[in-house]
Parts: structure tokens; C-alpha cells; sequence
């Protein structure tokens, strides 16, 4: 819900630390809510995946900018 709320997203991404499968099945779901967003799938490196620990799943994205508002 809270991306489906999001303005004008400019780039989507979902990371993962050690669930692919899920990681994919997320995408799936996010690609069916915004179909004509390319998704990046990566998995985390390690200074993010020791925070977040085996099985972290996160989903970014980077709303576009507006005029008077800077990049």
C-alpha cells in the first residue's frame, strides 16, 4: 500500500538478502500494481544484509522530481 501511494515513482526496486523465490514473488505482485515500471531485483550486499539479517526483503523506490523541487 505504501508504494501504491506513491506520486510518480522514477525507479522501483526489491532486495533481498537470502529469498530469491520470495523476492520474485514480490516483484510479480508490484509489476501487476505498476505494469509499465521496470523493477530492478538484487540481492543486498553485506553492509545492509548484516542489518537486515537471513531473510530481509525490502522494496525501494525513487518518486520523480517536480518542477521546482531538484534532483
Amino acid at each position: 500500500d505504501f508504494v501504491k501511494n506513491a506520486v510518480d515513482i522514477q525507479d522501483l526496486a526489491i532486495v533481498h538478502a537470502t529469498t530469491p523465490d520470495e523476492a520474485q514473488t514480490l516483484t510479480e505482485h508490484i509489476a501487476s500494481v505498476f505494469p509499465k515500471e521496470r523493477i530492478r531485483l538484487a540481492r543486498v550486499g553485506p553492509a545492509l544484509g548484516v542489518h537486515g539479517g537471513p531473510g530481509a526483503i525490502a522494496v525501494a523506490f525513487r518518486e520523480k522530481a517536480h518542477r521546482g523541487m531538484r534532483d
